[in-house]
């Protein structure tokens, strides 16, 4: 237990440090340029953090299994912020006067940290839901999130909706989800986005399992 805890410690530690190090990067161009460009990426990035230290908290406490659903269904509403810094790249053009391979490292180093945070939440969730069910439908459980994510990802970069909406905006939010799912002009566009995002995410987190597995 205690080396268990050692380690997660070990990687939070260099979680925090990954993040302070893009924050950093971050205010050295607004310095440097004297613009805020790329500043969003701070925002995104925080938010990307939200879900993962979310399933840190589940897996680390002893809850109740209602505390557990209700702290996984939160943490399920915000992961798609992690996978969402990946779609930041659409902001990438040359900013004179940063030298535009600054901004491709800046912007490849934030998409790194965001997957990296939606793996790590993931896998945390999936240790949590192990509690319950069988390995087999957790794994469904698991990819069904997963899904999930990336159609998370198409609501918030070209729906503009947030995580929060679904309290705010329920109806509305469901009523658009519902249509560009299903609607014929939009659902092509729609689902090969979703699944798009979904696949990156999904491919991270089986080969960071298997590898996790093959460490053992």
């Amino acid at each position: 237990m205690k080396t268990a805890l050692r380690i997660g410690g070990n990687k939070n530690n260099l979680l925090l440090l990954s993040v302070l190090i893009l924050f950093g990067m971050v205010g050295f161009r607004m310095l440097y340029s004297d613009t805020v460009s790329y500043i969003f990426l701070m925002w995104n990035t925080f938010l990307a953090s939200v879900p993962f230290a979310i399933s840190e908290f589940m897996r680390n406490n002893k809850l109740s299994k209602f505390q557990n659903v209700f702290t996984a269904l939160v943490c399920i509403l915000f992961l798609p912020n992690a996978l969402y810094l990946i779609s930041d790249f659409e902001h990438l053009r040359e900013r004179p006067p940063v030298p535009f391979f600054f901004d491709i490292l800046l912007m490849f180093y934030a998409a790194l940290i965001g997957l990296l945070l939606n793996i790590l939440a993931l896998r945390n969730l999936q240790l949590v839901i192990g509690r319950y069910f069988k390995t087999s439908f957790t794994h469904v459980l698991i990819a069904s999130i997963i899904l999930l994510s990336g159609f998370g990802v198409y609501l918030g970069r070209y729906l503009r909706w947030n995580s929060w909406d679904i309290v705010t905006h329920p109806k509305a939010l469901l009523m658009e989800c519902v249509y560009h799912s299903m609607h014929p002009n939009l659902f092509t566009y729609t689902w090969s986005v979703s699944i798009g995002y979904a696949f990156v995410l999904g491919f991270g987190y089986l080969f960071f399992t298997k590898m996790s597995q093959y460490e053992n």
